[in-house]
């Protein structure tokens, strides 16, 4: 430093030891001054590293967890998506073989209910001329019994016969209109099972539906395991921090040391 005062003459004896002269102290002082704040500034440094890193580390812990739990969550859904996809197209297809199943019977019983019908018809016809065929023998078999050329026995026979043959007219007719009813339940059954059959194939929609639950399902899956992967790369910036510090902390020693001198 600069001389600020001589505290001897020239000639003067001096003693081991002892001050000669005073040195101005204004340039130590800034020097010291200057090395303190160096050290509070890097330790100062030092803490915002340190914080820094403890802020990077709860945020990747943070990230990373979530990352993993949402691979997790979407792992799970693509294999319980697919099963669900699958027992749907299975239902929906027992669902139209059954539909298209009735649909024949139905078309058998029909056909069924129609040669009923047209047998029964044909049997109502039968009985009918053989009603009127009995009709007409009672009135011949009435003018001769009358004219007494038959017996009565004879003439009551014919007369049990035409009843009979009426009896039998009543019956076919009454064969024929359960066979027609069974022809209208028979249409009927028809409708119903090819309405069946529509709403069955209508419900492949629902198939395509849960095939598309799949896609997005997969597609989740694929962008948590991306988050994931850029929630793993944030390690860099976690050892960037970590290296920071180590800077800070020479930072603290050099201005340390730096003071220790002034």
């Amino acid at each position: 430093g600069r001389i600020h005062a001589l505290l001897v003459n020239d000639g003067d004896r001096v003693k081991a030891g002892q001050a000669v002269v005073r040195l101005e102290t204004t340039d130590a002082q800034l020097v010291l001054d200057q090395a303190r704040a160096n050290l509070d500034a890097a330790r100062a440094g030092l803490s915002l590293a340190q914080a820094s890193y403890a802020l990077q580390r709860d945020v990747n812990a943070s990230g990373l967890g979530q990352a993993r739990a949402q691979v997790t969550v979407s792992a799970a859904r693509v294999p319980q998506s697919v099963a669900l996809a699958g027992i749907q197209a299975q239902t929906v297809s027992s669902q139209i073989d059954a539909a298209g199943a009735n649909v024949k019977a139905a078309s058998a019983a029909l056909e069924t209910a129609r040669a009923t019908l047209a047998a029964a018809e044909a049997d109502a016809r039968s009985a009918q001329a053989g009603a009127q065929l009995s009709q007409s023998t009672l009135k011949r078999y009435l003018e001769l019994f009358r004219e007494g050329d038959i017996s009565a026995q004879q003439y009551d026979q014919a007369h049990a016969a035409a009843l009979s043959a009426q009896a039998q007219v009543g019956a076919a007719l009454s064969r024929r209109d359960a066979a027609a009813k069974q022809l209208l339940a028979g249409e009927a059954n028809l409708r119903s099972a090819h309405a069946d059959l529509d709403l069955a194939i209508a419900n492949q929609q629902t198939v395509a539906v849960k095939q598309l639950d799949v896609a997005a399902s997969t597609a989740q899956l694929a962008q948590s395991q991306a988050a994931l992967g850029g929630a793993q790369a944030q390690t860099h910036a976690l050892e960037q921090r970590r290296a920071d510090i180590g800077v800070a902390s020479a930072d603290v020693e050099q201005a340390g040391a730096a003071l220790r001198i002034a």
